[in-house]
């Protein structure tokens, strides 16, 4: 089993299949009290202006997105 710390159990899943590490195990970690008030826990961006603006392709998920990352940069003799 894989270990790693983060603080979206979103990317710590992603990031675990991308290398396939499965199962693994997550472990969320707590903010410190002096960052609380400067730390986003969550963004979710409008699309709107973009697709108003004509962009129409598709968007990438977060576990295509870390999968590429993975294949790409971290290990790139896997992606050849």
């Amino acid at each position: 089993m894989t270990s790693m710390r983060c603080n979206s159990v979103a990317s710590a899943g992603s990031l675990g299949a991308s290398i396939g590490a499965m199962p693994i195990e997550s472990e969320f970690i707590v903010t410190p009290e002096t960052l609380r008030g400067r730390y986003r826990y969550f963004t979710k961006a409008s699309m709107e202006k973009l697709r108003a603006a004509g962009y129409s392709k598709p968007f990438t998920s977060l576990h295509d997105a870390v999968s590429d990352y993975v294949a790409s940069y971290l290990n790139p003799q896997e992606k050849a």
